[in-house]
């Protein structure tokens, strides 16, 4: 997903102008997510941390050997409601962890 970022100083970072009430603002576009951001917004919108993926995954045999990372990402998205962006997150963390 595009994010736009709208502000009057947006240093090195900005891409061009965008006139607002007739007023010129500096945008940028695609300005990058921490993988920290994604995790703390996940756990925003379900309450859960990526110690609790790990541990539900394991009860749902999501860590099992053979398991498709799409696997998980269907399992996040039906229990959680997270996008393909923030699901994928998670299957990073669960990667280590998967037998």
């Amino acid at each position: 997903m595009a994010r736009v970022v709208v502000t009057t100083d947006l240093g090195p970072e900005a891409t061009g102008f965008l006139f607002l009430v007739g007023r010129p603002y500096l945008y940028a576009y695609n300005l990058p997510m921490t993988f920290q951001a994604y995790i703390d917004n996940i756990e925003t919108k379900t309450g859960k941390t990526p110690a609790d993926f790990i541990k539900l995954a394991g009860e749902k045999g999501l860590l099992e050997p053979g398991v498709k990372a799409m696997q998980i990402v269907k399992w996040l998205a039906d229990d959680y409601g997270l996008g393909r962006g923030h699901a994928m997150a998670i299957v990073l963390i669960l990667k280590p962890h998967r037998k």
